[in-house]
């Protein structure tokens, strides 16, 4: 009987042991980590911009605004100004010249407006449209202006200018 009660004893005093560790494991201690992401504001011409086409303009012509349309689509929130930069700037902040083949010059000028009051160019200061995105695309019309007096003036052909658009932000 007693090497039952020692093998009794013996259950008892491990099953004893066993709780108390069990007990003393109880405690725990947590720790925190950061799940991070940094948004950077972009922009993007998310349409590209269409010709503004004068057509053919002949003798006695009044005067003729024509515009285009483009996209430009930024992070939400992203400040941003937009630029036109004829290739062949003129005389003003927002004018250009379209040139022939053989560098003959049509004058033409840059606006925002189809009143051509608001002149639109080469720096935001002047002209530049600012704006906070709210992601979805922005249509833009940017509007040019061709004296009809000066058909007159300018010899016959084709004529043409490249404008750089500009997101700035």
């Amino acid at each position: 009987m007693s090497f039952k009660r020692f093998a009794i004893s013996a259950v008892v005093a491990s099953a004893a042991v066993l709780s108390m560790n069990a007990a003393q494991a109880a405690g725990s201690v947590t720790g925190t980590f950061n799940v991070l992401l940094t948004v950077q504001g972009k922009c993007q011409i998310s349409t590209a911009a269409t010709d503004i086409d004068f057509g053919t303009l002949d003798m006695g012509a009044t005067t003729t605004v024509l515009n285009n349309t483009f996209s430009v689509q930024c992070t939400k929130g992203t400040v941003y100004s937009i630029t036109l930069s004829p290739k062949n700037a003129g005389a003003t902040e927002n004018s250009g010249q379209m040139k022939s083949a053989a560098n003959d010059i049509i004058n033409y000028t840059l606006h925002t407006d189809l009143a051509a009051n608001t002149a639109w160019g080469k720096t935001s200061a002047v002209g530049g449209t600012s704006s906070t995105s709210s992601s979805a695309p922005v249509v833009f019309k940017a509007y040019a202006k061709v004296a009809g007096n000066v058909v007159p003036d300018v010899p016959v052909g084709a004529y043409k200018d490249t404008v750089t658009i500009t997101v700035t932000y």
